[in-house]
């Protein structure tokens, strides 16, 4: 995993990005969110299907993390675009490298990256429990579908545009060392994800699936 070093003003945009998703949370909790969107990634447009939080939490929402993660990739790798070369790293295009998506959701991020050429996983849990949490005795954690199904509901989706990418989705629960052991590689090249930190009692075992 390689260091990112931030650009100059990025706290400012960085707050007006939080102003942006704060709103659209209050509208993703209070009206029915569209049940496709799109996004465009190398002049290709993507179809992104949508499903509501009452099938599969928060997850089933394509962020705007997400759309800026993906256009973050388009322009500029996986390195800086600092034009400073204090602790910059340069930027190799995705092409050949291996892209693991954490907490991929709809898993538009992982799409944008098999468009852009990664070798890329897709992965999510399979319920709405996230690590961390103190289960609740008698009460059923399995949601009405799973983000996994959603996540290949998409890759179904764009098979016309995906063709000859190498791209799969698989079950990843942070801290899961069954899961982690099952990925397709021990180790990748980039590792991504956008929206995924607003949990806090699962950060640990985040840095826990990082470290690993």
């Amino acid at each position: 995993m390689r260091r990112v070093a931030p650009t100059s003003g990025w706290w400012l945009r960085r707050l007006g990005q939080r102003f942006d998703d704060l709103g659209t949370i209050v509208a993703f909790s209070l009206f029915p969110v569209a049940l496709q969107t799109s996004m465009s990634v190398n002049h290709v447009v993507l179809q992104i299907q949508q499903w509501r939080g009452v099938m599969v939490g928060s997850g089933g929402y394509l962020w705007g993390g997400s759309r800026r993660l993906a256009h973050y990739l388009e322009t500029h790798g996986d390195g800086s675009p600092s034009a400073d070369d204090t602790g910059s790293v340069p930027s190799r295009r995705l092409q050949t490298l291996t892209l693991l998506e954490l907490g991929s959701g709809t898993g538009a991020v992982g799409l944008a990256a098999a468009v852009l050429g990664a070798d890329v996983t897709i992965t999510d849990q399979a319920s709405f429990s996230y690590p961390g949490r103190q289960a609740t005795p008698g009460m059923d954690e399995r949601p009405i579908r799973t983000l996994l199904e959603l996540a290949r509901s998409n890759v179904d989706i764009n098979h016309g545009v995906l063709a000859g990418s190498n791209l799969m989705v698989q079950k990843l629960l942070w801290g899961d060392l069954a899961d982690e052991a099952a990925l397709p590689h021990g180790q990748y090249d980039i590792i991504c994800g956008g929206d995924i930190l607003l949990f806090t009692r699962a950060h640990a075992a985040l840095l826990c699936s990082l470290r690993n």
